[in-house]
């Protein structure tokens, strides 16, 4: 079942005897601190599982205007390697293949000027992409992408944001970010709460691979 930040903030906060009505976070009394830490477990997970889980799995719809070469990624699809996009050209109905802006430019010494129907797309800068030839019609492209929602997510503007993961990888998530407390204030039994946590993931991570089996083992 999908909760909110807050909620999944909210109920870190009793075992870490914290308030767990709390409707805003304060640096005053850990909550702030409690909140970052819960992002910091869900980033520790999207890690581990990296982009096996089905879960994982997103779609966008970018459109470029005649004329346009790029446009920015969706916010949790920042940072990722070419390799984890692919592109469709809806338009013409066609893959465009993954290149790199050197490639190109030292390809085609027209790289600035040409005009056409786009045949191969490239990362921009930290958050851009970007396409080659440049459209010379309204072009509109699906990129199919593993989102990385702990990119979007911050403690203090982002409380009702959903988390859309399922309930054990959120049960992970809490039992983290607990311990994450517990080490930073020396406070409870983290050792004991760690394995609580990694015996969740262990769970978390055998359902992956029933559901792809290439997890552990590779592609055949």
């Amino acid at each position: 079942m999908a909760e909110t930040l807050l909620q999944v903030i909210r109920e870190v906060a009793r075992p870490c005897m914290l308030d767990p009505t709390l409707t805003t976070l304060s640096e005053t009394d850990g909550s702030l601190t409690l909140g970052q830490y819960v992002i910091q477990a869900l980033r520790y997970l999207e890690r581990a599982l990296d982009d096996e889980a089905a879960v994982f799995q997103a779609e966008a719809t970018l459109n470029f205007s005649a004329g346009t070469r790029s446009i920015a990624l969706p916010n949790d699809a920042e940072g990722q390697g070419v390799y984890h996009y692919s592109v469709r050209n809806i338009t013409e109905n066609a893959l465009l293949q993954p290149s790199t802006r050197s490639y190109i430019t030292q390809t085609y010494s027209d790289f600035d000027s040409t005009q056409g129907k786009p045949e191969l797309w490239y990362l921009e800068g930290l958050n851009q992409i970007a396409l080659y030839p440049l459209p010379n019609v309204a072009t509109t492209v699906t990129l199919q992408y593993q989102r990385i929602q702990s990119a979007v997510l911050d403690p203090e503007t982002s409380l009702s944001t959903v988390i859309q993961y399922p309930e054990l990888w959120l049960d992970f998530i809490k039992k983290y970010a607990q311990y994450l407390w517990e080490v930073s204030k020396g406070f409870g039994n983290p050792n004991a709460t760690l394995n609580l946590a990694m015996e969740l993931l262990y769970q978390i991570k055998i359902r992956a691979w029933r559901n792809n089996p290439s997890f552990f083992t590779g592609p055949f």
